[in-house]
Formats: structure tokens, C-alpha cells, sequence
């Protein structure tokens, strides 16, 4: 997403960290070691360094899709994580 994102912008972006987990990206931003894209579920905790801003429209989008057993979404406990990942898209 970030290469699309420069690319989109006109300029290709120069990475010195790379890391799969959000929240040690936060940290490597906090240290002042680079800036990063994060999605809004990894913004909980924002480490002492660091500053969330919001980028201008068109932001990036993600898809997020839950697979369950045949039926099993009729039980209540999945039925509500299935309802709380659909109220979580919506805003």
C-alpha cells in the first residue's frame, strides 16, 4: 500500500525498516526512525514519539473478510464478532 501510495504521488519511497507488526512500526516512528502507514485498528496505542494524522482523500482502503464453518455464523458468539467486524467497516 505505501509503494501504490508514493507511486500515486509521483516519488518512490526509500525504506531503511520494514517490519510486519504495526505496533514495532509505531515504535520505529516514535523513534524517529522513518513515517509509516498504519491502519486505524493499529492506532489503539500511539507511542510517546509518534503522531497519527489522517491522509487526504482518496485515504487507502482494505477488505477485510471472515470465513466461517457451514452454519456456524448462527451462533451468537460468532454472530457477534461477524457483527462487530461490520460495524468496524462502517466507519
Amino acid at each position: 500500500m505505501t509503494v501504490t501510495g508514493c507511486a500515486a504521488a509521483g516519488f518512490a519511497p526509500s525504506f531503511a525498516h520494514r517490519s510486519l507488526d504495526f505496533h514495532t512500526t509505531m515504535a520505529l516512528v516514535g523513534a524517529g526512525l522513518g513515517v509509516a502507514l498504519v491502519p486505524r485498528l493499529a492506532q489503539a496505542v500511539v507511542p510517546p514519539g509518534a503522531v497519527v494524522r489522517p491522509l487526504a482523500a482518496p485515504a487507502p482502503a482494505r477488505h477485510v473478510f471472515a470465513a466461517t464453518r457451514a452454519g456456524a455464523e448462527r451462533r451468537p458468539t460468532v454472530a457477534a464478532v461477524l457483527d462487530a467486524l461490520v460495524s468496524c467497516g462502517s466507519g
